[in-house]
């Protein structure tokens, strides 16, 4: 890591003595673990003018992280890590932000009836009721998957043995977001399909900081956010 480390700051040495991307140099170091700096000189050429959530979101969004982190190589790294701690150094510089949401991704790849499993178990237990819809909604192939009498635990177990049937496994992004928050804190408006995106299915999750785990909260939030008692006016 150290070596990977020496390379990046010596590539981009503006990056890191420029007080306007400060927040945004965790994410380059995750970034560098998984071997993109050829990636990483192409992306600073086209977004170095952009600062704060902006350029964050740039770097998100033109090295297709989603992607990257989901991958069965990279998982068991701490590529995500890194990247929650940059969003995680701009949040301290916003606290008033409560609120995050975005796409999470499953690949094409992954077998239709692991897709299904996975879309009706997150649907189950963490969907909410919400105006959003995918501009190419996710549709079953028969009836979906149920969970009925099942708490999210036993869910969680039916819904690995499916998955473990047809050689999948519950991809790292969602696994890591839901563990994120205490009940409540993390819920999924709509699913669907992105064309541009290599058929990828999205998963739109919204998620409210107040309600990120004290341990999630220390790590990447600080001692002050952690040690502050959040309010609870949101419905689980």
């Amino acid at each position: 890591m150290r070596k990977l480390t020496q390379t990046l700051e010596q590539r981009f040495s503006s990056l890191f003595s420029s007080r306007q991307h400060r927040l945004a140099r965790p994410l380059w170091r995750g970034l560098a673990r998984l071997n993109q700096i050829g990636a990483i000189e192409r992306l600073w050429q086209g977004c170095r003018h952009l600062t704060g959530l902006a350029f964050v979101d740039a770097v998100l969004r033109a090295l297709d992280c989603r992607y990257l982190v989901d991958q069965p190589k990279y998982w068991g790294s701490r590529s995500l890590d890194y990247l929650w701690i940059g969003i995680g150094a701009w949040l301290r510089a916003h606290p008033h932000v409560r609120h995050l949401f975005g796409a999470v991704s499953i690949s094409a790849a992954l077998p239709l009836p692991a897709r299904e499993w996975l879309v009706a178990y997150y649907a189950h237990y963490y969907g909410f009721a919400s105006s959003a819809r995918a501009l190419h909604p996710f549709c079953y192939s028969a009836a979906p998957p149920t969970f009925d009498g099942l708490d999210s635990d036993a869910g969680m177990r039916l819904l690995k043995h499916n998955l473990a049937a047809v050689g999948a496994r519950v991809p790292t992004l969602y696994k890591q977001y839901t563990e994120l928050c205490e009940p409540g804190g993390a819920r999924f408006l709509a699913f669907g399909v992105d064309s541009e995106f290599a058929d990828s299915l999205d998963g739109l999750i919204w998620v409210d900081l107040d309600r990120v785990t004290p341990k999630k909260r220390q790590r990447y939030l600080g001692a002050e956010a952690a040690a502050a008692t959040p309010p609870r006016s949101v419905a689980a």
